[in-house]
């Protein structure tokens, strides 16, 4: 489907309830494709941010008001109110979208979204300390090496743990390195984050903060932090997986949020 030039993957019954899912850094849309078969019943559209599948990138522009009105495209195509997914940068977007639209997500659910705006709020805390240190090399954030090979292997492995990047294959290094200066310019969105706590008491429909067991620091931080901000707010967390698991973990992942939805009425159900 074409929304507003954004490129969609979309499935399931027209007459299903929607969901739209926003994926992660570096993954594409694809990465819902497990929903095709966990969510038969549900409207899926799952668009793919700038710079993945034929969603065209302008690198010398701002990365995240483009990324935005893609979600914005993607909830306008469903004709109405829709549950919102999102995982990652995909959680972040979500979350911002969600924070200057209420009236059209009627649930929401974010995975691990990269919020780091929280945790500037709390300089001396253990998450914040981790954060820094992640981005204490001055090349991080400099343009010329960002999406490059030393950048991405510093990337992949503080979220996926060392020695991820030189276990990847060939090919699926090579995908990442295409679209390293995309996925760059996502990073450095996330790191300027300025979304406040107190910005939180707006979202007043049901959520659900999932994150993985093995994760890292930072990450179970933001959804700790959401938590206590949002009013109605439910966490949980995918057993024994990373911060990559709606990937890994499909199959338990949306077992999670289909019993959530089945006591909110959520993206689980109807």
């Amino acid at each position: 489907m074409q929304t507003l030039g954004v490129d969609c993957l979309t499935w399931g019954p027209a007459h299903g309830a929607p969901l739209v899912a926003i994926h992660s850094s570096g993954v594409g849309a694809e990465q819902w494709l497990p929903l095709r078969h966990l969510l038969p019943q549900r409207r899926i559209l799952a668009p793919q941010l700038a710079g993945y599948g034929r969603t065209p990138f302008d690198p010398d522009q701002p990365c995240l008001p483009a990324d935005l009105a893609i979600v914005a495209a993607a909830m306008r195509a469903t004709g109405g109110r829709a549950d919102l997914v999102g995982h990652s940068y995909g959680g972040y977007l979500a979350l911002l979208h969600a924070l200057a639209y209420p009236d059209t997500v009627r649930r929401l659910v974010l995975m691990e979204p990269v919020a780091f705006g929280f945790l500037r709020e709390e300089p001396d805390a253990p998450a914040t300390r981790e954060l820094l240190g992640f981005e204490a090399d001055e090349r991080f954030y400099d343009p010329v090496h960002g999406g490059g090979p030393a950048w991405m292997e510093r990337f992949i492995d503080y979220w996926n743990g060392a020695g991820a990047w030189r276990r990847m294959s060939e090919r699926q290094r090579d995908a990442m390195l295409a679209r390293g200066p995309k996925v760059f310019r996502e990073v450095t969105s996330a790191g300027r984050d300025a979304t406040r706590r107190a910005d939180l008491a707006a979202l007043t429909m049901p959520t659900l903060l999932l994150r993985g067991e093995r994760t890292t620091l930072t990450a179970r931080r933001v959804i700790d932090v959401i938590a206590a901000g949002v009013p109605s707010a439910s966490t949980a967390t995918v057993a024994g997986a990373g911060h990559l698991f709606p990937l890994t973990h499909p199959r338990e992942t949306w077992e999670v949020v289909r019993g959530w939805g089945q006591r909110a009425t959520g993206p689980g159900g109807r």
